[in-house]
């Protein structure tokens, strides 16, 4: 008994600093505009390739949702400001199921969908550095 109280209270602190890291992360975002800072990292791929990778213009996009700015995340990174709110959902909608705020990947995705996502990833990755439009309005 004593052993998962112990479990449940580390649980419980774990989930705390997460969040404090999650929104202290959130806030600096916020504030400091990765556009006029360039102490934020930047993308070795497009740095080797001069290529955007998926994730190219992520970092300028969370910073624009935060400040509600949907339609210029869009234009920065389309693939992030979509993946939002259907990641979001499916953790909400995992949550309603079984009352766990963490799902447990395995026995909960199914490896198709893991194929699935990898897929549209490299997909969007490689349609974005098409230079033809509309392809070409992908890239931040």
């Amino acid at each position: 008994m004593t052993h998962t109280l112990a479990r449940d209270h580390g649980t419980h602190w774990q989930r705390v600093i997460v969040f404090c890291a999650v929104a202290a992360g959130a806030a600096v975002l916020f504030f400091f505009d990765p556009a006029r800072y360039g102490w934020y990292p930047s993308c070795p791929f497009h740095a080797w390739t001069g290529l955007a990778c998926p994730g190219c213009g992520a970092t300028r996009a969370l910073h624009q949702l935060l400040h509600g700015h949907l339609l210029a995340a869009l234009r920065l990174n389309a693939l992030v400001a979509l993946a939002l709110p259907v990641a979001a959902a499916i953790c909400l909608v995992h949550f309603l199921r079984t009352g766990q705020a963490r799902p447990r990947l395995a026995g909960v995705i199914h490896p198709a969908w893991i194929w699935i996502v990898l897929g549209i990833v490299v997909g969007f990755g490689i349609v974005r550095n098409l230079p033809v439009p509309p392809f070409n309005q992908l890239t931040p």
